[in-house]
C-alpha cells in the first residue's frame, strides 16, 4: 500500500452522508482469510474509498506509517493500534506489567500493586537469566520457555530441570530472546471454559 504524504482525515465524506443503517463498508489492505470473509458476509460491501469505511482490515505497516495521521469516526473501527506489540510481544507485556506494579508501589497504592499479581514470575533471557536460575533454585518446579517473537505455541517447550536449556547452560546459550515462566497446575475459568492457569 502506497505511503501518503498528505494527513488523513475521515471527517469528510464519512461524517457528511447519512449512514445507511445495516450495511458495513470494510476496506482491507490484505487479501487472506480474514477478507474473504468480509466479503461473503450478508450486509459487508467492499470500498476502496481512503476516508468512507467503517471496519479497514489493515496491516502493521499501514497502521505504522499512517495511523497518527488520521482522525477516525466514532463509528470506525480498524485491527491494530499504534505500538500494539507493547502488549502482543511476551517480553514487552511482562516488562509493562511489572512497571505498572512498580509505579502503584512506589506511589503507595498497594491494593491497585496487588492486582497486578495476577501472572506468574516470569524472565526475558537471556537479559534475565541468573535472576530464573536463582528463582528456579530457591522454587523448583516446571517452567514454560516460549520464543518472544512467535505466536501459535511455535518453540514453546517446558523444563524441569537446568539442563534441559542446552549443553552448556548460561545466557550465552539463548540464540532468540525467550520468556520463561513458572507453570502453574491448577486451573482457571475464563467465561466459564477451563483454561490453563499458565498466563503469560
Amino acid at each position: 500500500m502506497e505511503k501518503r504524504a498528505r494527513p488523513l482525515s475521515a471527517r469528510g465524506g464519512a461524517a457528511g452522508r447519512q449512514r445507511d443503517a445495516g450495511l458495513v463498508r470494510f476496506r482491507s489492505s490484505l487479501h487472506n482469510t480474514i477478507y474473504e470473509v468480509m466479503k461473503e458476509r450478508p450486509g459487508w460491501m467492499e470500498t476502496d474509498s481512503e476516508l468512507d469505511w467503517d471496519i479497514f482490515w489493515a496491516d502493521t505497516g499501514w497502521v505504522h506509517d499512517h495511523i497518527a495521521h488520521v482522525h477516525l469516526l466514532d463509528h470506525q473501527r480498524i485491527n491494530h493500534f499504534p505500538n500494539h506489540y507493547e502488549l502482543t510481544r511476551k517480553d514487552l507485556l511482562v516488562k509493562n506489567l511489572k512497571r505498572a506494579k512498580r509505579n502503584c508501589e512506589r506511589e503507595a497504592r498497594l491494593v491497585e500493586a496487588a492486582q497486578y499479581d495476577f501472572f506468574p514470575a516470569t524472565y526475558t533471557l537471556p537479559s534475565e537469566y541468573n535472576l530464573f536460575v536463582e528463582e528456579f533454585k530457591r522454587t523448583g518446579g516446571i517452567w514454560i520457555m516460549k520464543p518472544v517473537g512467535r505466536a501459535q505455541g511455535r518453540g514453546i517447550f517446558l523444563v524441569h530441570k537446568l539442563s534441559q536449556l542446552a549443553p552448556c547452560p548460561g545466557p550465552a546459550l539463548f540464540l532468540h530472546m525467550m520468556s520463561v515462566c513458572a507453570y502453574e497446575d491448577e486451573a482457571l475459568t475464563v467465561v466459564s471454559s477451563p483454561c490453563s492457569a499458565q498466563r503469560v
